[in-house]
């Protein structure tokens, strides 16, 4: 049984174009699948692709996937896992959804755009953030990039480009967490 954020060390026993199947050591007949992008040759040349007897040491994206879960043995993806089981980004509620920057491509003042995840629900555009203090100001979500694509929400637990907009925004930083602000 699998869950979210969990972390696994497994054996590749297959690989396609679009990523590999992996057994979990020491759980015969349990698997998961490590997307393409979610192995660290996608984004670094001098990492070979993953091959069949491979060791990597993963975490669980989405633990409910069909048919096998989806797991990253991307060196951010387990960092974000482990603030999560920690309870550094946990949260329960109504309020419970948050982007979480991963990385700040440009900022000013009132625009920003960034690669963020989106935690604990679905990101749509139109919706307002709250800035962690001290900037302590609102940003609303004005565009979304997956992939090369342009998008109307960012899935729960995916990756993305987007644009936020709104005073303070130019003060964001790597690592932040925002919540869900409510329309006045």
């Amino acid at each position: 049984m699998f869950h979210d954020h969990q972390e696994l060390d497994v054996t590749v026993v297959a690989v396609a174009p679009v990523g590999a199947k992996v057994e979990v050591d020491g759980s015969a007949g349990l698997f998961g699948f490590v997307d393409q992008v979610k192995h660290p040759s996608w984004r670094d040349e001098n990492v070979a692709p993953p091959q069949a007897g491979d060791k990597l040491h993963v975490c669980v994206l989405d633990a409910a996937r069909e048919p096998f879960p989806r797991l990253s043995a991307l060196r951010n993806d387990i960092d974000i896992a482990r603030r999560l089981r920690g309870g550094g980004l946990m949260s329960t509620g109504a309020d419970a959804h948050r982007l979480l920057i991963v990385s700040v491509e440009s900022a000013d003042a009132s625009r920003a755009v960034c690669v963020v995840r989106s935690l604990y629900g679905s990101a749509p555009i139109g919706t307002l953030y709250r800035l962690p203090s001290p900037a302590d100001g609102t940003v609303e979500l004005t565009e979304i990039e997956w992939y090369g694509h342009p998008r109307e929400v960012l899935d729960a637990m995916h990756h993305g480009k987007v644009c936020l907009v709104g005073s303070g925004v130019g003060a964001l930083r790597v690592g932040e967490a925002l919540a869900v602000q409510e329309r006045p």
